[in-house]
């Protein structure tokens, strides 16, 4: 007589391995999404960075202005609006030097960088006061002189995370000398500041 036995799992074993593993995935899914989250946001702080950075070094090397705005559109080749900043941003050399209230890419101007949209749903704000006394308002560029200062008296470059909202943010903020310093985080809530010392509590979480 043939006592080979077929090899497998039982009902109870299978029942137990499939409640195993959804223990695990329950809690390896959120820690993934949320390194996920930390990434796409670290770089995009970093992408940001590295424009300001770009743009102040080639000021002072060219001994031109340059200029950072948001792009118009995403496919855009010129500057947009105060809401547009999510759309990407330009860094160009601005040879005319126009010092008007807005950024245009002329035909003479040479872009030196032209960054991508964000995504993951995050946006990005810039706000900045002009003028001594004034109060920060939404901007859609700075623009660096050829000493390596910038025509905004403060300001901060804010990239808002979307799905967790403040406390995950990340902003850079910009000085009258046109020094860069990551924000530091405010000790309520954890929080970053804005170069107004104030909480950048209104990257709030999307719906």
């Amino acid at each position: 007589m043939d006592d080979t036995r077929q090899l497998g799992f039982t009902l109870i074993e299978l029942v137990v391995a499939l409640a195993v593993a959804a223990v695990l995935l329950g809690i390896g899914v959120p820690s993934f999404m949320s390194v996920m989250q930390n990434s796409r946001i670290s770089a995009q702080y970093n992408q940001a960075a590295r424009s300001l950075y770009l743009a102040r070094s080639e000021a002072v090397k060219s001994s031109d202005f340059v200029v950072v705005c948001a792009r118009a559109s995403e496919s855009s080749r010129q500057c947009g609006g105060n809401d547009d900043w999510t759309n990407g941003w330009i860094v160009f050399v601005d040879v005319d030097s126009s010092q008007g209230a807005n950024a245009t890419v002329g035909d003479g101007d040479t872009i030196l960088s032209l960054e991508s949209a964000v995504t993951g749903g995050n946006t990005v704000r810039a706000m900045a006061s002009r003028s001594n006394g004034a109060a920060p308002s939404a901007v859609a560029h700075i623009r660096y002189h050829p000493r390596g200062d910038a025509d905004w008296t403060g300001g901060s470059l804010v990239v808002c995370d979307a799905r967790r909202g403040a406390a995950s943010s990340l902003a850079l903020n910009v000085k009258l000398t046109g020094a860069i310093q990551p924000a530091r985080p405010a000790t309520k809530g954890g929080i970053p500041l804005d170069a107004f010392n104030k909480p950048i509590d209104y990257c709030e979480v999307s719906a």
